[in-house]
């Protein structure tokens, strides 16, 4: 009988060593490490400084969280990796990969609920469909931007201790989708009835008045849209979005109420602009623009930063079918622009499909979860069919991750020639693989 690739991993961040790979598979895939310490460390601390570990300092370049913590690593998060570094410490892409986030505005962090979504971060975009993200760093230290390309170990950014954190650390792990990369959601104005019948009637007027006509078709967007695109994320209970050859095309109407706190007012065939709040769930405003007659919703953050995040579906309701239409949320800056056009009576038309990138990656640690749950409803049917239940589609899921180790001292597994560093809890990294990465001697 095959043993659990996730209690191998788990074993080996406990320090001990396995003799099969991640997903007992060869190795086809080594990342660098994702940090460059002051000079190369000794691979392992010894024994009368594992205190230090549990100390408010731990030594630095010390992996603090691994595989399955019990802090945070858990679920969808299992393969993610936390390092003890000093803020400042150069921060390198794990691969050669386009940025599609990337955020350095966050000063503070602590290890509040409050403090979630304010960790500075880059993800990175890789050519197998995978994504590495980089999170926890240091205000105002981008190297990069959105649309770059990188090379593999080229500096990103630098450690710090912004968000959800308890000091200084670097988090990385390798997810299969990334929120920004589900959806995609462009917002353009139309012409008025009454703009296009004036431009009509007033084919002999003066040529100031077609000049005012035609820079008023030609008006730029909303501030706070590009191009006419917006950021945007799908939810946790969208099961499918319109592909990008026949998007969904609907006018975009303001909510009424604009929380959906009750029943909302007749809006067939829109898509509905939507406040988030705290007394009213995601999926219950979406239900309830569903039953409006709205065909997709869009939800406006109510956080003032430039992030979306996928939104949530809780087990209470997952007792019940997912709502029927597409949602995703944008970012408060465009989602007020968006608002405020609305109320000023302009007429915006949104553009709204699923994302190319998302799925390009296939198999991994969602596949074997969504088989191992499949196999526990059938050995128990009276269960409920989404309990227990694979990750939602537009959740990311962490995946199994190696780091490259060039021929120097032994190593925990060498399959197909190619080795393997699988980092332990406790442990700095070896020398080797610390100069893998990009440390060079000066």
């Amino acid at each position: 009988r095959r043993s659990d690739p996730r209690r191998e991993v788990s074993a080996m961040c406990r320090g001990r060593q396995a003799e099969t790979s991640l997903s007992e598979k060869p190795v086809s895939i080594l990342w660098r490490l994702p940090f460059r310490l002051p000079s190369p460390e000794p691979s392992r601390v010894p024994r009368c400084c594992r205190a230090l570990a549990r100390a408010d300092r731990p030594p630095e370049g010390m992996l603090v969280q691994g595989v399955d913590g019990a802090s945070t690593h858990r679920d969808e998060l299992s393969y993610a990796y936390d390092w003890a570094l000093a803020v400042g410490t150069p921060v390198l892409a794990a691969r050669a990969g386009v940025v599609v986030e990337a955020c350095d505005v966050f000063r503070a962090g602590a290890p509040k609920p409050e403090y979630r979504p304010l960790a500075n971060h880059v993800v990175l975009r890789h050519a197998d469909g995978l994504y590495s993200r980089y999170f926890h760093l240091k205000q105002g230290s981008l190297r990069t931007s959105v649309g770059a390309a990188v090379s593999v170990g080229q500096p990103i950014a630098a450690s710090g201790n912004t968000g959800f954190s308890s000091g200084p650390h670097l988090h990385f792990d390798v997810t299969d989708s990334t929120p920004t990369e589900t959806s995609l959601l462009s917002v353009e104005r139309t012409a008025t009835q009454q703009q296009r019948a004036g431009g009509a009637a007033g084919a002999g007027a003066t040529d100031t008045a077609a000049d005012a006509t035609d820079a008023a078709k030609e008006a730029p967007p909303p501030p706070g849209l590009v191009s006419g695109t917006v950021k945007s994320a799908a939810a946790a209970f969208c099961f499918a979005l319109p592909p990008a050859s026949s998007p969904l095309r609907a006018p975009l109407v303001l909510g009424d109420p604009p929380t959906a706190d009750s029943p909302l007012a007749a809006c067939d065939g829109a898509v509905v602009l939507l406040r988030r709040c705290l007394h009213v769930d995601f999926v219950d405003k979406v239900r309830r623009a569903e039953a409006a007659g709205a065909v997709a919703v869009v939800v406006v953050n109510n956080k003032p930063v430039p992030a979306v995040h996928t939104m949530g579906w809780g087990p209470a309701a997952q007792r019940e079918a997912p709502p029927g239409v597409p949602a995703v949320m944008v970012p408060l800056v465009e989602g007020e622009a968006m608002a405020e056009a609305l109320q000023r009576g302009e007429p915006l038309v949104c553009t709204l499909s699923g994302s190319p990138h998302l799925g390009r990656f296939r198999g991994g640690h969602r596949e074997a979860r969504a088989a191992a749950c499949a196999a526990a409803r059938a050995a128990t049917p009276q269960a409920s069919p989404l309990d227990p239940r694979p990750w939602l589609p537009f959740v990311p899921v962490t995946q199994p991750a190696a780091f490259a180790w060039p021929a120097e001292g032994g190593s925990p597994e060498a399959e197909g020639g190619r080795r393997a560093y699988f980092p332990a809890v406790g442990e700095i990294p070896p020398v080797a693989v610390q100069r893998a990465a990009g440390w060079e001697e000066t």
